[in-house]
């Protein structure tokens, strides 16, 4: 018994030894690597952004709500039957007198009785209403179609502000870690030189402590590259532990970039999809009064009914028993006081017309402010963007001179340290230029109405 345990606990190491050799061979999951560029990235989104998908649904909404105001065009036809059972059949006493027996019984009706038929009822006038409720849902559908277009066009700014982040941070933890491995080849020139006696340990001790220095900004450029990639992500769409290597990408540049700021304003207004889904707003609310205002109109209906009945005292269906009758009717309702209700719903449905004006002359102020700034703003940055890039040149040339003047002995530390604070600083202003370009001229095609990339349908084929 003592031998068999003995075996037993020996099989479990020898398998327990087994599973730890082949957990030491297996390869080490990696993480997804996702390649990607600006219109990736947008594609992406489109495919899964829930909240562009909700703009979608809109459409579906309005096509729903068009054929449900244009209902009351059609007539209504309905089919009915009913089936009733008598268990107790009332009776009618009459005093017929003694010359025919005395009073008399009478049934009042039957055991069973089935009532089936046709009935149909059409509009003819209802003040407008029917017409009115319908013009009101096709612009209510049109909006929807303008707002699902903005939508796309929001959502591709927003995806590429996010990507142009991302590759900033990207672009600065490059230049992080050029920074630290500049001072590391600075270090290991010095500490060459303090071995050979030539420079102080002071200057020794300042280079090592560049080096040391530099680091927790090369950690916090990680951290930040780190959490931009992190919301790129979650825009659209990619699992969290996915990798991202993204791409050099640029939005599209468009004709009218050079034209003079009122035309721009002109233009935008003219195109902008919200604009458009403002006006049809309004149209909508002008329809919106037209209903209120038919309840002060008379309605004229026209209805009828074909019904089939049989009234039997036992259960069955017998031709000869069965009777029909057609009934047609014309119905005229004119309204006369209902306690000032009519005019409340006319009062109201004007006010919503006169906020949906406002809110249109409103957005057509924010649209020039917004165009007026996008492109100061764009080309500002394009102008820090060109004197930076000449100053990476001419800062990166001085390094190289002070490097040269200290390995010679002729310079000092002091001067190589300035020239590589003035090299990393010439670099990320350039690239927080080069950034603040792209997401300016994103900002301007979103205010004058274009989508990032014009390659890219705002709304997906199988919905057009």
């Amino acid at each position: 018994m003592i031998l068999q345990s003995e075996t037993i606990r020996t099989a479990r190491r020898s398998i327990l030894l087994v599973v730890l050799v082949l957990m030491a061979w297996t390869p080490a999951v990696q993480a997804e690597i996702v390649t990607l560029n600006l219109k990736a990235a947008i594609q992406r989104a489109m495919q899964s952004n829930e909240s562009y998908k909700s703009a979608l649904e809109e459409e579906t909404r309005a096509n729903q709500e068009i054929k449900r105001a244009r209902a009351g065009v059609f007539p209504e036809l309905s089919f009915d039957a009913t089936y009733s059972r008598a268990f107790e059949i009332p009776e009618a006493v009459i005093d017929a007198g003694p010359a025919l027996g005395g009073p008399q019984r009478i049934k009042l009706g039957s055991r069973h009785s089935t009532i089936w038929g046709v009935n149909w009822e059409q509009s003819i006038w209802e003040g407008g209403r029917v017409l009115a409720a319908w013009a009101a849902a096709r612009n209510v559908g049109r909006l929807a179609d303008a707002a699902s277009e903005q939508a796309g066009i929001e959502i591709q700014a927003h995806v590429a502000t996010a990507f142009f982040d991302a590759l900033l941070a990207e672009r600065l933890v490059s230049v992080a870690a050029q920074s630290v491995e500049v001072a590391e080849a600075n270090y290991d020139v010095v500490s060459k030189k303090f071995n050979e006696g030539l420079v102080s340990e002071y200057d020794h001790l300042q280079a090592k402590v560049r080096v040391a220095n530099l680091r927790p900004s090369l950690i916090s450029a990680e951290n930040q590259r780190d959490i931009a990639q992190s919301r790129l992500r979650t825009i659209i769409g990619l699992d969290s532990g996915a990798d991202l290597e993204l791409i050099e990408s640029q939005p599209d540049s468009s004709a009218w970039e050079s034209l003079p700021l009122d035309d721009l304003v002109d233009m935008a207004v003219a195109r902008r999809p919200d604009l458009e889904a403002a006006e049809f707003e309004i149209e909508a609310r002008k329809n919106a009064v037209s209903v209120a205002r038919a309840d002060y109109f008379p309605s004229l209906r026209l209805s009828g009914s074909f019904n089939w009945q049989s009234v039997t005292d036992d259960f069955g269906y017998r031709s000869e028993e069965i009777t029909r009758d057609w009934v047609g009717r014309v119905t005229v309702s004119f309204p006369i006081f209902d306690g000032f209700r009519r005019a409340g719903n006319v009062g109201v449905a004007k006010v919503d017309l006169a906020q949906a004006r406002y809110s249109r002359q409103e957005l057509a102020k924010q649209t020039s402010l917004e165009v007026e700034s996008a492109r100061d703003d764009f080309i500002e940055a394009t102008e820090r963007l060109i004197a930076q890039e000449e100053t990476v040149a001419e800062a990166q040339r001085g390094l190289d001179i002070a490097n040269v003047r200290y390995e010679s002995g002729v310079g000092t530390q002091l001067e190589v340290r300035t020239a590589q604070l003035e090299l990393t600083t010439a670099q990320i202003n350039a690239e927080t230029a080069r950034h603040d370009r792209d997401v300016a001229r994103v900002a301007w095609r979103r205010a004058m109405g274009e989508p990032v990339l014009d390659d890219i349908p705002l709304v997906p084929e199988e919905r057009e």
